[in-house]
């Protein structure tokens, strides 16, 4: 794991704990609304395993596997449509 994932995982490991629910994770993601978040994970632009909770009607998701893949766009300079990010 690179330097940059390691910060990002415990970055977000101490902001959220060790499971996200799944609002959370399409806002970390920043997408705008739950449809499009699920349209892009039915695409395979966002590859999570989503984890069900006994209980729960809501999806959860690793916050490993979130901050990985922030980490993994944010090394790319890529947003979650697979596009480039805009320079700021």
């Amino acid at each position: 794991m690179s330097k940059l994932e390691e910060e990002v995982v415990a970055e977000m490991t101490r902001k959220f704990g060790e499971i996200m629910s799944a609002a959370e994770t399409r806002e970390q993601l920043k997408f705008k609304t739950a449809s499009a978040f699920w349209m892009a994970r039915k695409r395979g632009q966002v590859q999570l395993q989503a984890i069900r909770v006994p209980g729960r009607k809501q999806f959860m998701y690793s916050t490993q596997e979130v901050a990985l893949l922030l980490a993994g766009w944010k090394a790319a300079g890529k947003t979650a449509s697979g596009k480039e990010a805009p320079m700021s």
